[in-house]
């Protein structure tokens, strides 16, 4: 996975340094060679921030998702040790409700 990263990150880099060049000495011989490259550069450019996305989509549900569940489940803990009473009556004052809106 960061190999193809680190790939397409050297690759648009390369390539955007060679269009720079050719752009910036407007040498209209190697303009044709430095626009295909720039158009590869949009390539590159979409598979870099792509990769780039990816790796923060999996950074948010490898660190802040498990981080949200534990507090979350430290939550539920502690509603059923300490409120458990409650928390049943809430349960079944639920269930009858839905039992009469079943029959009605």
């Amino acid at each position: 996975y960061q190999f193809i990263f680190d790939l397409f990150y050297y690759y648009y880099h390369q390539c955007y340094h060679y269009y720079y060049y050719y752009y910036h000495y407007h040498c209209y011989y190697y303009y044709f060679y430095g626009q295909y490259c720039y158009d590869h550069c949009y390539y590159y450019y979409f598979y870099y921030y792509y990769y780039q996305f990816i790796h923060y989509y999996y950074l948010i549900f490898q660190v802040v998702y498990p981080i949200f569940f534990i507090f979350v489940a430290m939550f539920v803990f502690l509603m059923v040790h300490y409120h458990h009473h409650y928390l049943i009556l809430l349960i079944f004052t639920y269930i009858s409700f839905f039992q009469q809106e079943s029959f009605a």
